[in-house]
């Protein structure tokens, strides 16, 4: 796939370890209701709840990518796909919405 600098690898995990904790925070927001943990930066619109999940699992899986075990990244790369998933139950109710919404409108 791709070689990762290994004298890289603690700055990798930093960031990784940042994003994890801003995605964390506003998902604490989401589940308790709290306006204020929902956004990165005080009066910003909040980060969408899907959005969350994506940047969790990309910060896990950015992580995991720099192992030097093989078993590691292959569970890095499974953990990417994640975001596909939310976003393919998302959209699919976005559009069997709209579906039903107009087979209602003909009647």
């Amino acid at each position: 796939m791709f070689k990762v600098d290994y004298s890289y690898r603690k700055f990798i995990i930093v960031k990784g370890i940042l994003v994890f904790s801003i995605a964390s925070i506003a998902l604490i927001g989401w589940f308790f209701n709290i306006d204020i943990l929902k956004s990165v930066l005080h009066g910003a619109s909040p980060m969408k709840f899907y959005t969350a999940i994506g940047l969790l699992t990309s910060a896990v899986s950015l992580v995991l990518q720099v192992s030097k075990k093989q078993i590691i990244k292959i569970a890095g790369r499974i953990i990417a796909l994640i975001p596909y998933y939310f976003y393919g139950i998302s959209h699919s109710n976005i559009f069997f919405s709209h579906i039903h919404s107009c087979v209602i409108c003909k009647l």
